[in-house]
């Protein structure tokens, strides 16, 4: 099946712009290749799967009609996900000195927090046009000098130096990862991690899911969920994740939010300090 993708540039959540970035192939190769079955995915990350007869084709002046347009003043507010979210880590992140945005998608968090106060905020992900999306955005939403983007390998954070960062955030990468890749994330977050650091850690909700073969869900050890054969989800209860947590943090809340057109809020953010 051929996947197409559309990038939305937000000016505004009841008014968004839509943008058409290259063509199909190219949009498959710079983002990530998901199939009809990561449609969550594709929202959060303001990607939709739509059919062939719904591309069409880019134009540069359509980009910068849209960067011309911003509200450089309050329009970075829109670009996360969950209003809660975004104000919870800039509750807890903003007074940071140096902060981590690890798995930053197109840097909403990056930019919320330059716009809050903090002077360094640095945000990496392994997927290129995500990051050239995220400096997009920042120029766009005059985020500073302080934020920095980087597109990195997976084995970045193993390399990066000791005790660098008193502030890190890290959204839905570790639930949507193998436990063993996840694990490896967590003791490096907490490697580079200032002894005062303060450590915000979003994650899907927890759901019991068992294998369904007439809708290619298969659930492997108890808590790993492949759809289509893709790994897209490791689900665990808070205690769960907090005892993960516990070997090199202190879990000191656990909140919770909601997607837009979710009537409950389930989904989780873990607000930690380093042992």
């Amino acid at each position: 099946m051929e996947r197409l993708y559309i990038l939305i540039l937000q000016s505004g959540r009841s008014n968004p712009t839509l943008v058409f970035l290259g063509l199909p192939g190219d949009l498959a190769d710079s983002f990530c290749s998901l199939d009809i079955c990561g449609i969550v995915d594709l929202i959060r990350e303001k990607l939709y799967y739509l059919s062939s007869g719904l591309i069409k084709s880019a134009k540069d002046e359509d980009l910068n009609d849209w960067l011309t347009g911003c509200d450089t003043e309050d329009g970075w507010k829109e670009l996360a996900s969950a209003d809660k979210l975004r104000d919870v880590i800039i509750r807890e992140l903003s007074g940071c000195k140096k902060v981590l945005d690890y798995g930053c998608g197109e840097g909403w968090a990056a930019i919320s927090l330059c716009k809050s106060g903090c002077k360094d905020v640095t945000g990496v992900d392994v997927v290129e046009n995500a990051i050239k999306f995220a400096k997009i955005l920042a120029d766009a939403y005059k985020a500073g000098d302080g934020f920095k983007a980087e597109c990195v390998g997976t084995d970045w954070i193993a390399k990066e130096k000791e005790a660098t960062y008193d502030g890190i955030f890290c959204s839905n990468v570790i639930d949507v990862l193998p436990p063993e890749v996840s694990d490896d994330i967590i003791q490096n977050i907490a490697r580079v991690a200032t002894s005062d650091a303060k450590i915000v850690i979003s994650m899907n909700y927890f759901k019991k899911t068992e294998s369904n073969p007439e809708k290619d869900i298969e659930v492997k050890n108890g808590i790993e969920v492949y759809v289509n054969g893709v790994l897209r989800l490791v689900t665990r209860t808070d205690e769960e994740w907090s005892e993960r947590f516990s070997k090199y943090f202190e879990v000191e809340k656990i909140d919770y939010f909601a997607w837009p057109g979710e009537d409950e809020e389930t989904r989780r953010i873990f607000i930690m300090k380093k042992k």
